[in-house]
């Protein structure tokens, strides 16, 4: 995890280069859209995002042509409390570092060539597009927009010198801080900051036009077994071999003028869950040799967009086997 001392084109806060284990977890596959949020808001679990319109969209949150499109404009509270609501989290800092590049050899989800024909990137369209539009610019778990699009929020507290402490298994974060960690770059910020590498952060009071978040959950089996009838299901299985890499470098492009923040009233973190309307039985692959059967817990509601072929947001989850 981090970047290497000799790596020109990286902060100081993604050094020292240093390895970790992880404990297998689930991850959406893709940005938490607009359409799942608008649900958890229909349901009064959620707030609804602090502003409905994008940077060049005077009406986006709620209009069904921006459905598919990833929320933006929502705090860290508010992502936390979606999370919550579906069963789930949001994912660690590591993890979410994991998921996007496998392991150090890769500046990009993809390899080490950025192109604005694999992410949404700065200066590549100007605002959102819609979740999974690049995939070609997939993570080696076949993950979606982990570079570009929205940033994402993720549960740590920033410090710019964490990795000089960090813990070798499972880093949770620094206990407290004032700024909350915002990972893979966005439609807005430089091509350098969708390194899988990068590291930003936001007052988690804040919310912008190009922040979003994913989802994240433990693979540990739950209990109680639910008993309700799933809709639909879907078997997933990680892989342990990254895909192949470019070798190529990327040329940094300059950052743009920063976007406007929008600062919200405290927004107390929810512990609530969601009454369940289906569940669905996943196949969790968490080491090369063994495949435990995996049941999402009551709480995790099935989420669709409004395409009628849309798949349920569990359907869109990858586990991850241990970090080396």
């Amino acid at each position: 995890m981090g970047s290497t001392a000799l790596d020109s084109s990286a902060s100081p806060d993604e050094k020292p280069l240093h390895g970790l284990s992880l404990h297998a977890f689930w991850i959406d596959k893709t940005e938490v859209t607009n359409a799942a949020y608008a649900s958890c808001v229909a349901a009064a679990r959620c707030s609804a995002p602090l502003l409905t319109s994008s940077e060049s969209r005077d009406n986006y949150y709620g209009n069904p042509q921006y459905d598919s499109f990833p929320v933006i404009w929502v705090t860290w509270s508010q992502a936390l409390q979606f999370c919550e609501w579906v069963g789930g989290r949001l994912p660690t800092e590591a993890e979410w570092e994991k998921a996007a590049r496998g392991g150090p050899d890769r500046k990009y989800p993809w390899g080490d060539q950025p192109s604005c024909t694999l992410a949404n990137m700065g200066g590549c369209v100007g605002d959102t597009t819609a979740t999974g539009a690049y995939p070609m610019g997939v993570s080696p778990y076949l993950l979606l927009d982990m570079a570009g699009n929205a940033g994402e929020w993720v549960s740590d507290w920033y410090s710019a010198s964490y990795y000089e402490l960090s813990p070798v298994s499972n880093p949770q974060g620094p206990a407290t801080g004032t700024q909350r960690v915002v990972r893979g770059g966005s439609w807005f910020e430089s091509i350098l900051s969708a390194r899988a590498a990068a590291r930003a952060s936001l007052d988690p009071l804040g919310a912008r036009s190009d922040v979003g978040f994913r989802c994240a959950d433990d693979v540990d089996p739950p209990s109680p077994t639910p008993t309700a009838t799933a809709t639909a299901s879907a078997t997933r299985t990680a892989t342990a071999t990254p895909t192949a890499t470019a070798t190529s470098t990327a040329t940094p492009t300059a950052s743009a003028t920063p976007t406007p923040t929008v600062t919200a009233s405290p927004d107390p973190t929810s512990t609530s869950s969601a009454t369940p309307t289906a569940s669905a039985t996943m196949t969790a692959s968490v080491t090369p040799t063994a495949a435990p059967s995996v049941t999402p817990t009551p709480s995790r509601t099935p989420l669709s967009t409004a395409s009628p072929t849309a798949t349920p947001w569990w359907v869109l989850r990858l586990p991850l086997i241990q970090a080396p």
